[in-house]
């Protein structure tokens, strides 16, 4: 059932939509062609990722070491940590309790690329004004546990202080697997870059998760992984993203559970292979929701939108955009009355040499080429003078709700969408089998670059392109 040409589905106006498709693929198979539907599935929890110990949030307090910030410095107990003001450096395998508060201080790990570390947040609020907060040069992996009822707070400064090579690029930034989980809170303020990030896998399974970020809140390089939480992200661009398509298995995103509020400006998930939802609540706004687009994806005025191109316009009655604003003013007919000396006829003679003739000929130009889109996003190819691309630049700007380089599976959750962009784009095939759709979007409804496969779900578009 592969097919040629670009399914796209721009709207489903108030609809619900129950498609039964025969011979789609078994429930829990991996997601393995990018333009076959019948091959996209969610793949299981075990294949997803999420182990026994991203869940696991007992531990031995007489076991732990002990930090207590504050602006004097850091308290230390306990092995496997030191303290250099209000620099901590952890390099041990083991638990630390972290608590206390502090205007301008580090978490370091520093460890042996075969450790466990697991960080108890127990009432810390600490910022560092030119670095992350939180930084994982090396360990095997990362453990952020939010103790049960706690309040905890991460900030960073607007730019980093970074010596030469280093790409820290986030308020928690972690070169190695992290995992966060618990009951209690933690609020993200990333005025630099990114809110979460890891380099390797992100995995989250619990805790009030609350990321404001300049860029992406939530970012795992090789996946993003969550199971439940609650989750309010802010981002300047994209909320929810892993970025990896250079190993197989990796660039994915994947959700099994949890409730989010995303606002982004770019957009809320993607995943720069396969995106796959089993659960969990989505109230979902990108670019501003379906009102803020004014051109459509490929940089044509978008007539069809109450505020027209530019959002300054009022169409007319023909869907032109001839019409004044409210605020013009009444035109009695009165033109005034002209200066002394007008008598509205001769307007003068024209200097010397002036002959109201030929113009010149205009300089040679050369050849300008074709100019034509060449993606969904606004990008245009142009060339000069000879047949070669001179340039080939995506110039829109993506604020789609859902969005993959891949295949997206959808079997439940609840997903409400306002969004300036599509509201589901994939460039391969995309696969929902259950739960419930309500969406106004800027552009497409949903955009699939392979097969789209509805056996399952209730699906309502208010509003489409």
């Amino acid at each position: 059932m592969k097919k040629d040409s670009m399914k796209r589905f721009a709207a489903f106006a108030a609809a619900i939509a129950v498609i039964s498709m025969a011979g789609c693929a078994e429930t829990g198979s991996k997601v393995s062609d990018k333009n076959n539907a019948e091959s996209a599935a969610v793949v299981t929890a075990a294949e997803a990722g999420i182990e026994a110990d991203d869940i696991e949030v007992g531990y031995e307090e007489s076991d732990s070491a002990a930090v207590i910030f504050s602006d004097d410095g850091a308290d230390v107990s306990g092995t496997g940590v030191s303290a250099d003001g209000t620099t901590v450096t952890i390099t041990e395998d083991g638990t630390y309790v972290l608590s206390g508060s502090c205007s301008n201080g580090r978490i370091i790990v520093e460890a042996a690329d075969t450790a466990k570390i697991k960080l108890v947040l127990n009432e810390l609020s600490l910022t560092c004004a030119d670095n992350a907060p939180v930084l994982v040069k090396s360990a095997d992996k990362v453990f952020m546990l939010l103790e049960s009822g706690t309040v905890n707070s991460l900030t960073d400064g607007a730019s980093y202080a970074l010596a030469d090579g280093e790409n820290t690029d986030g308020a928690v930034f972690s070169k190695s697997d992290l995992t966060i989980n618990g009951d209690g809170s933690l609020t993200v303020n990333a005025n630099y870059k990114h809110g979460i990030v890891s380099k390797d896998d992100l995995v989250i399974t619990g805790g009030n998760v609350t990321v404001t970020s300049a860029s992406s809140a939530l970012v795992g390089k090789d996946s993003v992984k969550i199971s439940a939480g609650v989750f309010d992200l802010t981002s300047g661009t994209d909320a929810v993203k892993s970025t990896n398509s250079e190993e197989d298995g990796k660039g994915i995103v994947s959700i099994t559970g949890g409730s989010f509020k995303v606002n982004a400006g770019g957009d809320a998930f993607f995943a720069k292979t396969d995106l796959q939802f089993s659960g969990g609540d989505f109230d979902i706004t990108t670019g501003g929701g379906s009102e803020n687009a004014s051109v459509k994806a490929d940089g044509s005025p978008n007539g069809d939108w109450q505020n027209g191109f530019g959002k300054g316009g009022r169409r007319d009655e023909n869907g032109g955009f001839g019409g004044r604003p409210d605020d013009f003013g009444n035109f009695d007919g009165d033109m005034g009355t002209p200066p002394d000396g007008f008598d509205g006829g001769d307007m003068g003679t024209p200097p010397d040499g002036f002959g109201g003739g030929e113009m010149g000929t205009p300089p040679d130009m050369g050849d300008m080429g074709d100019m034509k889109p060449v993606s969904s996003d606004g990008g245009f190819e142009v060339s000069f003078l000879s047949d070669e691309t001179v340039s080939t630049e995506s110039t829109g700007t993506s604020a789609k709700a859902l969005k993959a380089g891949g295949n997206i599976v959808i079997e439940d959750g609840t997903f409400t969408i306002d969004s300036a962009d599509d509201a589901l784009h994939c460039d391969g095939a995309a696969h929902i089998s259950g739960g419930s759709f309500t969406a106004s979007s800027g552009d497409d409804g949903i955009h699939v670059g392979g097969d789209l496969v509805i056996d399952g779900g209730k699906i309502d578009i208010s509003k489409s392109y």
